[in-house]
């Protein structure tokens, strides 16, 4: 004789199916470490990135010491695709940027023998230019980012800007009064 279906077993299984969701739910919300970002992936090949996005709208040329607020800075100076020199091509730098009428900057670093993506930076001065990582985007504030992903590996300050790493996530956020505009996916060194 089959089972009486009893009020009991009704609420038994809606509890059983509230739990599922609410797990599921938590599972997919958690902070993950991240090998893609903007449509790449670390390991990519140069000839895909070009695939992928086109050509680059520049590189970056050899580091160079600067000064800004009259503190020294280590930085690449921009060289547009069309200034490139005659006897050099895009895979001849180690860095790539693609630009998108200013809204943003996607930066694209190689590892020098192997030609492959070894960090996938995204620069905007709005929150719609790059996409967001771990629930977390361009106008983020510290705090936010704290409270999503506990506390980072590492954290220091250049000048006005804060750096803040999270080893597990492979992710880098650069931060300026508090916001976040510079966000970096790199396999971060343990």
């Amino acid at each position: 004789m089959p089972k009486k279906i009893t009020v009991r077993n009704c609420l038994l299984l809606t509890v059983l199916i509230v739990l599922l969701i609410s797990g599921y739910y938590s599972y997919v919300n958690l902070p993950r470490k991240l090998t893609h970002y903007q449509g790449l992936e670390l390991g990519m090949a140069a000839s895909e990135v070009i695939y992928r996005k086109g050509m680059p709208s520049g590189v970056y040329g050899k580091e160079e010491m600067i000064t800004i607020n009259n503190t020294p800075v280590a930085a690449r100076l921009d060289i547009s695709s069309v200034d490139i020199p005659k006897d050099s091509t895009v895979q001849s730098y180690q860095g790539w940027f693609f630009e998108d009428d200013k809204r943003y900057r996607l930066d694209v670093d190689f590892d020098v023998p192997n030609g492959h993506i070894i960090e996938i930076g995204c620069y905007s001065t709005t929150e719609s230019g790059c996409e967001m990582v771990n629930k977390l985007g361009i106008d983020s504030t510290e705090i936010e980012i704290k409270k999503r992903l506990g506390k980072p590996s590492k954290e220091f300050i250049e000048g006005t800007v804060k750096f803040i790493e999270y080893k597990k996530y492979n992710i880098k956020f650069c931060l300026e009064k508090e916001k976040v505009y510079y966000i970096v996916v790199r396999q971060l060194d343990n």
